[in-house]
């Protein structure tokens, strides 16, 4: 009797020990859980919450004629007007090239630019460049020089001149110049195909048609280098001599070329010229008596107005299908009102 109480008594105290260290183990576990879920939420409120920076707008920028003097101050001021407005701007050169600028442009569709700015190479082969960009859905606008008639409808927005009119504003001056006995002209024009080139000797040549007293010599393109100017007026002044009376350059930049040429050889007082920029050079000759006149067009404008366009039609804004720059003449009787502007 007394060995089954014993055994009574170590199989309850055998239970009761069992069932104080299972309560421990889910008590320790439980605190462990607790301990864990504390710690984990603890990291969690001391991770400090890092600043989210706005994603820059990435604008891509072909300009064909990079080199050429009036594209420095229009890169310029496009660059400085991207970083006032906080967007990344890349620029890079087109060379004349539209091969080129279709490669470069196809570059920026696989790096997946938000806005692509072009300034053509030339009219004819702006086709399948527009095509390209319009297809890849990526917002853009042109930029100086128009893009052909075939893909005018594609495009939304054109920031630039009106070269027709500029070359009438020339025309008008050169009448000025010449008098009312005319002369003898000889074209020295921008890049082959280009719309400045096309439409600055056309609007030239339309004021022509009612005044027959002024006969054109010759035209050559001097593809917007001053150092070409140079050698297609020698070659002019081979060719011709003594017959030149006026030489209508299509920017202040090849006027520089010719400038020279003809202080070169004596002519500067003999041989008037007029052009279209109103860069510092074209201004300051304009003052010294060495360039009849000018028709102005500003590349900061170009510049400022097209990073301006770009960012906007980004944002989905509508804009007028031409944003125009302003261009009038520049001459002895109003050059004191540019004072020293220029590009």
């Amino acid at each position: 009797m007394v060995n089954c109480k014993k055994v009574m008594v170590f199989v309850m105290c055998s239970m009761l020990v069992l069932t104080l260290l299972a309560g421990c183990g889910s008590s320790s576990s439980s605190s462990k859980e607790s301990e864990k879920a504390q710690s984990s939420s603890g990291d969690k409120q001391e991770q400090p919450k890092e600043d989210v920076e706005e994603k820059k707008l990435r604008i891509f920028f072909t300009n064909a004629f990079y080199t050429a003097p009036y594209c420095a101050p229009l890169n310029e001021e496009a660059k400085k007007t991207a970083d006032a407005m906080g967007v990344e701007l890349q620029i890079v050169d087109g060379k004349g090239d539209a091969q080129v600028q279709l490669d470069q442009i196809q570059n920026a569709i696989l790096q997946e630019f938000d806005g692509i700015m072009y300034f053509p190479a030339d009219m004819a082969s702006s086709v399948n460049i527009v095509r390209k960009i319009k297809d890849s859905g990526i917002p853009f606008v042109i930029v100086n020089s128009q893009v052909d008639s075939f893909v005018q409808d594609l495009i939304g927005t054109f920031v630039g001149p009106d070269p027709l009119s500029q070359g009438r504003i020339a025309a008008q001056m050169a009448i000025e110049a010449l008098g009312a006995d005319g002369g003898n002209v000889v074209f020295i024009e921008g890049a082959g195909g280009s719309e400045g080139q096309i439409k600055r000797s056309e609007g030239f040549e339309e004021v022509l048609k009612d005044n027959p007293q002024i006969n054109i010599l010759g035209k050559q393109q001097a593809d917007w280098d001053p150092a070409k100017a140079m050698k297609v007026m020698e070659d002019f002044l081979t060719k011709f001599g003594d017959k030149i009376d006026l030489v209508y350059t299509h920017d202040d930049g090849m006027f520089q070329g010719v400038a020279k040429v003809l202080k070169d050889k004596g002519l500067t007082d003999k041989v008037k010229v007029v052009s279209i920029g109103a860069n510092r050079a074209g201004v300051a000759a304009v003052k010294a008596g060495e360039l009849y006149g000018t028709a102005s067009q500003s590349p900061q404008e170009e510049g400022r107005k097209g990073v301006e366009a770009i960012i906007k039609v980004i944002n989905g804004e509508k804009l007028d299908p031409w944003i125009k720059t302003e261009s009038v003449p520049v001459t002895s009787k109003n050059v004191d009102e540019f004072g020293d502007a220029g590009w």
